[in-house]
């Protein structure tokens, strides 16, 4: 979704039924777990 704003997308999420609601925070809550896993992966672990 580029050129909205968070504000313009809250406000889209509040027009949406509840379960719509929930369903939008639990995908970016997925999407933001894959991304730090992502990033996990990226620097491999430091060994002693």
């Amino acid at each position: 979704m580029t050129g909205h704003s968070d504000i313009d997308y809250e406000l889209y999420l509040l027009g949406l039924p509840e379960h719509e609601r929930e369903k939008m925070k639990l995908l970016a809550e997925e999407k933001k777990a894959i991304e730090e896993k992502a990033d996990r992966k990226e620097q491999p672990p430091k060994q002693d």
